[in-house]
């Protein structure tokens, strides 16, 4: 009866281990788990990290990091951050730093969408930051900063139309090429692009992003009705996102150019302290709220808030060149202020 009772039970045992998996389970894959470690820095935008995990995949277990498709990711997360660099060093002034960074990044990965956008996008910054310097300074730097300007607007465009050929369902690169269109001032191609864009985005920060973009369009056309309809769909699905306000206050600082009504400026200052206060689609948009609530609120004699929104900014992206100026500039005020006492 003992041997039949014992029997009975590692009978018993092996059906429930046949039945059910160990408490542990199969051993992972260490190197499948890196990999994925890789993947996730990559996803969540850090990309010097998803390089540091990758390399040391290589090192240890190097025929599974010799696969091309692991090693095209890995390229990948290198050339985004070479161009995440390179906006920083175009921000602070280091133009030809951030150059070289972007062409490193192209040879990296020449044909990813998502570079070829990257690069894109840091050259059509640059063109918007020097066609402001220009619109702001007189004499032949003027025109200097307009060459400049437009030249690097000029590479942007190549390479949004280059993500777009190498992914035709690319939603940023026709983001890309929308803003290119308004710079240039070609309103009814940056629509088309922007209806493309919209078609393909899947996210609700893309649509975002897109309807924004169709505002400034409309805004600057003076086409405030058209401009207010897109607004009103923004505030009603989107109140939670501060790039919602910020489009808001780009129609109340458009209306003002137009009316020069003071209380357009009151209520763009007053759509941007919501909006500072909300989620952005990335840190730089919402630093550009930032710089854009200091400009506003100096021009209000603001300066203690003026200072506050320039400090807020510059404390997230130190190297900024216009944010310092900003600072700089309601700092003096302030303490002029102060001596006035």
């Amino acid at each position: 009866m003992r041997e039949i009772f014992f029997s009975t039970v590692a009978a018993a045992a092996v059906a429930f281990l046949v039945v059910m998996p160990s408490a542990c389970g199969e051993k992972e894959d260490p190197a499948a788990v890196l990999k994925t470690r890789a993947e996730a820095r990559y996803a969540e935008g850090k990309y010097d990290d998803a390089v540091r995990l990758y390399d040391k995949l290589s090192v240890d277990y190097p025929a599974y990091a010799a696969a091309e498709k692991v090693r095209d990711a890995r390229k990948r997360a290198e050339a985004k951050g070479l161009f995440e660099v390179a906006r920083k060093l175009a921000r602070s002034g280091r133009d030809e730093e951030a150059e070289e960074a972007l062409r490193d990044a192209l040879a990296l990965a020449p044909d990813d969408a998502d570079v070829n956008y990257g690069v894109g996008w840091v050259y059509i910054e640059t063109a918007l930051r020097y066609r402001s310097r220009a619109q702001a300074t007189k004499g032949p730097a003027r025109g200097n900063y307009m060459a400049f300007a437009d030249a690097s607007a000029d590479l942007a465009r190549e390479r949004f139309e280059r993500s777009v050929k190498l992914s035709p369902e690319h939603w940023a690169g026709y983001r890309g090429m929308a803003v290119y269109h308004l710079y240039r001032g070609e309103y009814d191609e940056a629509l088309e692009a922007l209806a493309d864009a919209q078609k393909y985005s899947k996210k609700p920060e893309d649509d975002v992003a897109v309807e924004r973009l169709r505002v400034q369009v409309y805004v600057d056309q003076k086409k405030f009705a058209q401009a207010k309809e897109v607004i009103d769909r923004l505030v009603e699905k989107y109140p939670e996102r501060g790039e919602t306000y910020s489009a808001l206050a780009e129609y109340y600082i458009g209306a003002y150019y137009v009316s020069r009504r003071e209380s357009d400026v009151d209520e763009a200052i007053k759509a941007l302290e919501v909006g500072v206060t909300k989620k952005f689609e990335d840190r730089a948009t919402r630093n550009g709220a930032y710089s854009l609530l200091s400009r506003l609120r100096l021009s209000k004699g603001d300066y203690d808030g003026a200072l506050s929104a320039a400090k807020a900014a510059l404390a997230d992206d130190p190297f900024n060149d216009l944010f310092a100026e900003q600072y700089a500039a309601a700092w003096q005020r302030v303490k002029s202020t102060e001596r006035r006492r």
